[in-house]
């Protein structure tokens, strides 16, 4: 007993089984992962060296010359490439696309770098390796406040940004454009002279208040306590009320009497990622049914409307199927997938043209419903699989290619595999049981559904093209010759 008679006879549980799978895809459509793009791996670090001062040509000697060399130590390298200005160093480090895991890549590269530190220059900067230039965030939220200085924006980019981490599918939260908070202190030379304060004994003076020091502790009994002394600046307030002793007097004056001291909400989406993943799939998805109606309304014209009903039953179900399997699979919603669904239409299709087709040859031969399509299921099941395998075989160079390609266009493969096998797996039970159910074909014993005057046209140009086997195959040479010459155009 097959798959096909166990479909016809047990209808009840196919029909079941059909709709779990139609409520399973439709649910499972909601919940899989959706990007604009699919990922793939970025294999390409940055390591930057700031060495002030020095100009290009010792940049590149003393610098990013000895890098290089511990660099290129690395059996995973592919090439590198580096940059060599006034006082920077720039190498870009780009690894073999045929390594997925980059991240103990990244940290030997760190140890090589690191390692090599040794031999720069006292006075360089770094080398600082950036694996994350890579990185893109989904979501870009602007802060904005009138009135409100930079450090206190800077403070509620700091909570919100806290607040953010606790989210489980937040990866990482950066602040960019935090303005550095500066303090000026603006004095009159003449009013210094005038206390006979020099300006350096005034920063003097400033330094030592804002200072941490241990300020003991006190034990009794069993309490300890810690002395913490103040003196630290935690206001622009605290800073203006700071007493500044004369010299060579007793007198003391608050800063802001010799000096003026002075520092010198909103939230908006600047880009949301997520809004533009729903547009990109929505427009896909739109394109997808269109093309879904194109084909059902051609069935319906071209094969009638019972036949036409019972092939493209399959496109929808198809569809849904292979969403069900897709989440099954964690293969997400992207630009990609969706072409491969729209590319597999024209493909799912003609597994269940063959089917009908066939069943209605083996009625007009006088065979019953369930009859013809176990005789056609049984003629045709190994065929279709092998014509599937054959059209999935064209895309699997695309999933194999060991690059960042490959990894880009691989759900395009692996969709058109899960399309393709669905439709097929359709074709040997949901087809046949509705084709008993719908599919009507006048019985001619005897007399071949064939025997008309276009299928004899047709035999007779069959039976001349294999009478002249060299010319057909000349014939087939020189028409892909003029294929291949019109790609140019």
């Amino acid at each position: 007993m097959n798959i096909t008679s166990l479909a016809i006879e047990k209808s009840r549980i196919t029909a079941v089984a059909l709709v779990v799978i139609l409520a399973g895809g439709l649910m499972s459509y909601g919940g899989l992962p959706r990007a604009e793009y699919p990922g793939f791996v970025i294999r390409v670090a940055q390591v930057i060296t700031v060495y002030p001062g020095a100009s290009p040509e010792r940049v590149e000697m003393l610098v990013t010359d000895k890098l290089e060399k511990a660099i290129v130590e690395m059996p995973e390298l592919d090439f590198v490439t580096s940059q060599s200005k006034a006082g920077v160093s720039i190498i870009m480090v780009s690894v073999k696309e045929s390594y997925n895991q980059m991240r103990p890549i990244w940290d030997d590269l760190r140890r090589k770098v690191q390692r090599a530190k040794a031999d720069l220059p006292d006075n360089v900067i770094g080398p600082d390796v950036n694996d994350e230039f890579g990185d893109v965030f989904g979501t870009v939220i602007t802060l904005t406040g009138e009135g409100f200085t930079f450090a206190e924006l800077k403070d509620v980019a700091n909570e919100v940004r806290d607040e953010m981490l606790l989210i489980e599918e937040a990866a990482k939260v950066d602040i960019y454009g935090a303005q550095e908070e500066r303090i000026f202190v603006e004095y009159s030379n003449a009013r210094l002279s005038e206390l006979g304060i020099s300006p350096v004994l005034l920063g003097q003076i400033l330094d030592s208040r804002n200072i941490v020091l241990p300020g003991g502790e006190v034990t009794d009994g069993v309490d300890r306590i810690v002395l913490e002394p103040s003196g630290n600046f935690e206001t622009v307030e605290q800073l203006r009320r700071s007493v500044i002793s004369l010299p060579g007097t007793n007198e003391f004056l608050y800063l802001e009497d010799i000096a003026t001291v002075e520092r010198g909400i909103e939230f908006d989406l600047a880009a949301f990622e997520p809004a533009e993943v729903d547009r990109a799939i929505n427009d896909f998805m739109d394109n997808l049914l269109e093309a879904i109606v194109v084909v059902v309304v051609v069935m319906l014209v071209f094969l009638g409307l019972r036949t036409g009903i019972v092939v493209a039953s399959l496109i929808p179900m198809t569809i849904i199927m292979t969403l069900l399997v897709m989440s099954l699979l964690n293969i997400g919603l992207t630009q990609v997938s969706l072409a491969a669904l729209i590319i597999s239409l024209g493909l799912l299709v003609d597994n269940a043209i063959v089917m009908v087709e066939s069943i209605q040859v083996h009625m007009s031969e006088g065979k019953g419903a369930v009859q013809a399509a176990l005789a056609s299921a049984t003629e045709l099941r190994t065929p279709l699989l092998i014509s599937s395998l054959t059209t999935i075989a064209a895309f699997l160079p695309i999933y194999l290619a060991e690059s960042s390609t490959g990894e880009y266009v691989a759900p395009l493969f692996k969709v058109v595999t899960i399309t393709l096998l669905c439709s097929w797996l359709l074709a040997l039970t949901m087809v046949p049981l509705l084709a008993t159910r719908f599919v009507r074909a006048k019985a001619h014993p005897g007399r071949s559904k064939y025997e008309t005057p276009f299928y004899g046209r047709y035999r007779n140009a069959l039976l001349f093209t294999l009478r002249h086997q060299i010319l057909t195959v000349v014939a087939a040479i020189v028409v892909f010759m003029l294929a291949v010459l019109g790609l140019g155009l």
